[in-house]
């Protein structure tokens, strides 16, 4: 996981509009503009690579941690040493067989 790291610029808005071609530059070259106008939120311009690499290393944290809450749930790495122990027994089903009993449980629930 590698870390970016940016230097940082504070505009208003009137002085990003007057250099925005500059301002694009800079971004590109990593520089975090952070654009601040009073009583609003700032606003702040990262390359969109960043922004990328960001939401997929966030969505990489968020499966470890499911992960780890998993391997942390008694009850959970029971069912799965039982489903293991399923499968190494033959005590399985074909994936289009689950799809046929689990319609078969619906139309008996008068779902359609």
């Amino acid at each position: 996981m590698a870390v970016m790291t940016f230097q940082e610029k504070v505009l208003s808005p009137t002085e990003a509009r007057s250099q925005f071609s500059r301002v694009l530059n800079e971004v590109r070259a990593g520089t975090a503009v952070i654009i601040h106008q009073s009583r609003h939120e700032d606003v702040t311009l990262v390359p969109r690579a960043f922004l990328v690499n960001l939401l997929q290393e966030m969505e990489d944290l968020s499966m470890h941690i499911e992960s780890l809450e998993l391997a942390l749930d008694k009850r959970a790495k029971d069912a799965i040493r039982r489903s293991e122990e399923d499968v190494k027994a033959g005590r399985t089903v074909s994936f289009p067989d689950a799809v046929q009993v689990l319609k078969q449980r619906r139309q008996r629930r008068g779902h359609r």
